[in-house]
């Protein structure tokens, strides 16, 4: 009998998800722009600066706003969150090398925020599964893996592609996977969850 299972997770409110990520580089593309602007006010001496920063914030706003689906790509997603927390972390250092503060104290936030909302991102719009093995439960959130014991539980059911966990505290937790089993490897499957739960 295997020893190990793994469920991947289908997230209900993986669109509300894609939006906020979508307002989220708005945000960031917005207030890029803001930093670039500032070189305007000595065009001839920092012309490069804003060549560099301008095309990239208002590229970044294009895509997002009329080629969505870009987005969609994990991969694309990083790398424009990467680029919006770099500009705005050097946006943070030119305010405070011209001892702005307020505008400082703004981008560094940002900037932080940004690269915890691309920690969750990275975790979310990625595949992430429900692991059960013979020590533990492994379920994925989108800040981090939630850990449970076994003698935690005292049912698991699986049942219109989702899986309930049932806890002694009368807690259920209950998500939404991709079902890929026959029959055999279903029964498999709650013999497995059975003896572990009467083990522990």
């Amino acid at each position: 009998m295997p020893e190990h299972f793994q469920f991947r997770v289908l997230y209900p409110d993986m669109h509300k998800r894609f939006m906020q990520c979508r307002s989220m580089h708005i945000m960031a593309s917005i207030f890029i722009s803001i930093y670039a602007l500032r070189f305007l006010e000595d065009i001839q001496e920092n012309w490069l600066m804003l060549l560099m920063i301008l095309p990239i914030s208002v590229a970044i706003l294009f895509f997002t706003i009329f080629k969505k689906e870009i987005l969609i790509s994990p991969q694309n997603n990083r790398t424009f969150r990467i680029i919006e927390i770099g500009f705005l972390f050097m946006g943070g250092l030119h305010f405070l090398n011209t001892n702005q503060y307020f505008p400082m104290i703004l981008f560094f936030t940002i900037s932080f925020f940004l690269m915890y909302i691309l920690y969750m991102e990275l975790r979310i719009f990625s595949e992430m599964y429900i692991q059960l093995s013979s020590d533990f439960i492994v379920i994925p959130t989108p800040t981090q893996d939630k850990k449970i014991k076994w003698n935690q539980l005292h049912q698991i059911q699986i049942k219109n592609e989702h899986i309930s966990f049932f806890f002694k505290s009368n807690e259920i937790n209950q998500y939404r996977i991709v079902l890929n089993m026959n029959s055999e490897e279903l029964l498999a499957f709650q013999t497995f969850c059975k003896n572990q739960i009467d083990k522990s």
